[in-house]
């Protein structure tokens, strides 16, 4: 599954843009902590039972609107690679601090 997500990210959109490097991701393990409800159908663990579960943090940018066609079509091929019921992407303004690179 990651490695299709990371496919995803390395295709010709803007996910992972930075100019001369494409495909840009950041990840870090971590632990994830749920309880799913009772009519839920976890991937692991049982409704209604705390579940501890490790997991990778993906985080990439992309300098486009969220609107944009090609940021849509790699948003929701990522929903549709995930295994879990309820996968959580977060899309966020933010700024962007980089050295500007001239040659």
């Amino acid at each position: 599954m990651l490695g299709a997500i990371l496919e995803t990210i390395r295709e010709d959109n803007q996910l992972g843009n930075f100019g001369y490097y494409k495909g840009v991701v950041e990840m870090g393990l971590g632990w994830e902590s749920f309880v799913p409800g009772h009519d839920a159908t976890p991937t692991l663990g049982e409704p209604g039972k705390a579940s501890l579960s490790p997991t990778v943090v993906v985080k990439v940018h992309a300098p486009c609107r969220p609107e944009d066609p090609a940021f849509r079509r790699a948003v929701d091929r990522i929903m549709a690679i995930h295994p879990w019921e309820t996968p959580v992407i977060e899309i966020a303004p933010l700024r962007l601090v980089c050295r500007e690179i001239s040659r």
